[in-house]
Parts: C-alpha cells; structure tokens; sequence
C-alpha cells in the first residue's frame, strides 16, 4: 500500500469522496469544506488539520489522531470514530448525529453547541470536555468519563449514562428527562436547576452534589447516595428516593406529593457504625418529616417520625457504654462512674418499647394488638376459674373499668391476671388517647 503523505497540504474544498487514506498523514492540513464521504481514514493522522465545514459523513477514522484539530460546523454524520483521538479538538457546532464513538479519547474536546443525537459514545473519555449547549439526545454514554466536563444547558433526554463517571462536572440546567443514570457518579458536581424528570437510576451516586431547584419529578432512584447534596427547592413529586443516603442533605423548601417514596435509608443505616451517623439519619428524616408535613401529607409525616425516633434508640444504644465504668491501670482495676453510660441502654430500650407497642405514638394499631392480646388471655383464664361465670362480661369489665363485685376468682392466678388487667387496661386505654392526639400533631 502506497503511504499517502499529505502534510501541510492545501485541500481547501477538495473531493475526497471514498478516499482510500488509511493511515495517511493528513496533519496540519487545511481541509476547509472539503467532501470526504465514506473515506477511510483509519489509523490516519489529521493532528492540527483544519476542517471546519467540512463533510466526513459515513467516514471510517477508526483509530485515527485528530489531536487539537478543528472541525467546527464539521459533518460527522454516522461516521466511525471508534478509539479515535481527539484530545483538545475544536468540534464546536459539529454534527455528530448517529456517529460511532465508543473508546474515543475526547479530553478536552470543545462540542460546544455540537449535535451529537443518537451516538454511540460508550466508554468515551468526555475528561474536562466543554459541551455546554449541546444536543445529546438519546446517546449512549455508558460507563464514560465525564469528570470536571462542562454540559452546562446541554440536552440529554432520553440518554444513557449507566457507570458513567461525572465526578464534579458542571450539569446547570441541564435536561435528563428519562435518561438512565444506572451506577452513575455525579458526585460534587454541579446540577444546579437540571431536570431530572422520570430518569431511572438504581445506586446512583450524587454525594456532595448541588441540585438546588433541580427538578426530580417522577425520578426512579432507589438506594441513590445523597449525603451531603443541596437539595434546595428541588421538586420532588412522586420522586422514588427509599433505600439510598440523604444523611447531611440540604433538604429545605423540597416539594414532595403523595406519590414522593422516601422510606428508610437502608443504605445509610446499614453503613451507620457510630452514633454520629445515627444522628445524621435521624435529621435527615426529621427534615423529610417538616417538607410531608408542610405539605398536608399527614400520613407519609407520621412515616418519617417513626423512622426518625427509631433512628434516635439506635443513636442511643450506639452511645450505651459499660466497659467505660472500668478502668484497667497498673494496678488493680478501678471503677469510673462518670467514664460509663448505663443511661443510654436505658433511652434505648424505653425507644424500643414505645416502638413496639404504640409506633412512637402515632401507630394505634399496635395498641389495638396489645389490647386485644390482653383482653383475649384474661378471658381464657377467667373461662379456667369455677368462680367466674360470664368469662368475657368480666374480661369486658375489668378491662375497662374494675372487676365486677357480683363474682370473684376462686383461683390466686386468676385473681392476679385480674389486677393486671385492670391496670393494664387503663394504662392501654390513656395510651390509646395519647395516640389519637398526637397523632393530628401532623
């Protein structure tokens, strides 16, 4: 094969159409408005080239160099770019509709204002690449390196960026209105007023990020990371956040519907190894807590403060300490009561208990359950006790009020389970009452 050297040439308008130029030297040359339809270019050398306005629709430049060219308004319809290099090149307003370009290198690439609708740019390195304004639509950028581009009001509807990495990338304003962001990190980047509308997204990272005014309506993000993200005046309706981590999240003015799903952060909880981090979960639910609240949801608000209060008795038992009270010095060891905190055992089992039989004062199922269970067993032993004749009558009466005086139990037992019916009744009786009033608190 007969190796075509072209450097420095002068093709200004040239037609090159199914030109055969594989591996060719076309560096440095000014290839302005030139034709190169389906020309093959692969492996070739175009660093430095100028082709601004020109045509290579349908060209080959598999593993070409196009280092630092310039192909602004460039036509790069359905061409093969597949591992090209093009680190630093000038594709600003180019039109890369339906291109191939996957494993290419666009470090530092300038598509501003490019099209780049339907490509194939899986695993494309994007690395501080400015791609402010453009037209991504439906492309494929899976598992590409995005970190520190810019795609400031770029649109990127529809496209994919499962693995993706966009590590403290800038995303203003941008449309991601049904992408899919699968494994996606778009940690500390900026999305400030993005629109995130009905993307999809499972384990997808935005730690750190700012998604002030972002818009996630509809989103589908389970176990999404997002400790640490501004949060402020997002708009959240029948957004799907459960599972994930909002610990540390900025969460004022969110708006949320009744179709919003923030239940529990399982990720955050099961990473929590510290009180510290307990405390950090039960504020974020706290947080979620006011935005239901604020919103009328009463029913979603009593969700989130039986979470944050489950979170605090376990806050409280991370804080719960014995092996403090002793002290092993030289000597024999010595006892510090003020080194020890018995107490927090204690805020943690009052936490589970209340947990347990009245859903921190906002479930009065549970109670209904305990009451019913009370009552059943009294009935039953009353039922044992020759000296009760109307077992149920008198479980109904002693629950309630006393044990009737027109019978007695016969049996100590019976007489035991009596008193403690008794007791336990009206304790579940003013408990029940506690829970219907607090209840309206939201």
């Amino acid at each position: 094969m007969v190796e075509v050297k072209l450097y420095r040439a002068d093709m200004h308008k040239a037609y090159l159409g199914r030109a055969d130029l594989t591996d060719a030297n076309v560096e440095s040359a000014d290839l302005t408005k030139a034709y190169l339809g389906r020309a093959d270019l692969t492996g070739a050398v175009l660093g430095r080239a100028t082709l601004t306005r020109a045509s290579l629709q349908g060209a080959d430049l598999t593993d070409a160099s196009i280092g630092r060219a310039t192909l602004r308004r460039t036509t790069l319809y359905k061409a093969v770019l597949t591992d090209a290099y093009l680190g630093r090149t000038d594709l600003r307003g180019a039109n890369c509709n339906s291109a191939e370009l996957d494993g290419a290198n666009l470090a530092q690439v300038d598509l501003e204002g490019a099209n780049l609708r339907d490509a194939n740019c899986a695993g494309v390195n994007l690395g501080r690449a400015e791609v402010s304004g453009a037209n991504l639509r439906n492309v494929d950028l899976t598992g590409a390196n995005l970190r520190e581009a810019t795609l400031s009001d770029s649109v990127l509807e529809g496209a994919s960026l499962a693995g993706a990495i966009c590590r403290d990338a800038r995303f203003e304003g941008v449309r991601l209105d049904g992408a899919t962001l699968h494994g996606a990190t778009f940690r500390n980047a900026d999305m400030a007023d993005a629109s995130l509308e009905a993307t999809s997204g499972a384990r997808l990272t935005l730690r750190e990020a700012d998604l002030a005014g972002a818009t996630l309506a509809d989103a589908d993000l389970p176990a999404v990371d997002c400790s640490g993200t501004d949060l402020t005046d997002a708009d959240c309706r029948g957004a799907r956040l459960g599972g994930g981590d909002l610990r540390e999240s900025v969460l004022t003015d969110i708006t949320v519907s009744q179709g919003t799903r923030c239940g529990a952060q399982t990720s955050a909880e099961d990473a929590a190894d510290d009180a510290a981090a307990w405390d950090a979960i039960a504020r974020a639910y706290n947080d979620l807590k006011g935005a239901y609240s604020e919103a009328g949801l009463v029913g979603k608000a009593r969700r989130q403060h039986v979470l944050e209060r489950r979170a605090r008795g376990y806050e409280a038992r991370a804080n719960g300490s014995l092996t403090g009270y002793v002290q092993l010095g030289e000597g024999r060891p010595s006892v510090t009561p003020g080194q020890g905190n018995l107490a927090a055992y204690g805020a943690y089992l009052g936490s589970w208990a209340s947990r347990v039989t009245t859903g921190f004062g906002v479930r009065p199922f549970r109670l209904t359950v305990w009451m019913l269970v009370l009552f059943a067993v009294a009935a039953v032993a009353y039922e044992l006790d020759p000296g009760i004749t109307e077992p149920i009558y008198y479980s109904v009466v002693t629950f309630t009020t006393a044990p009737p005086v027109d019978s007695e139990p016969t049996l100590p037992l019976v007489d035991a389970i009596a008193l403690i019916e008794t007791f336990g009744g009206t304790l579940l009786i003013v408990l029940l009452g506690y829970i219907l009033g607090n209840r309206e608190r939201f």
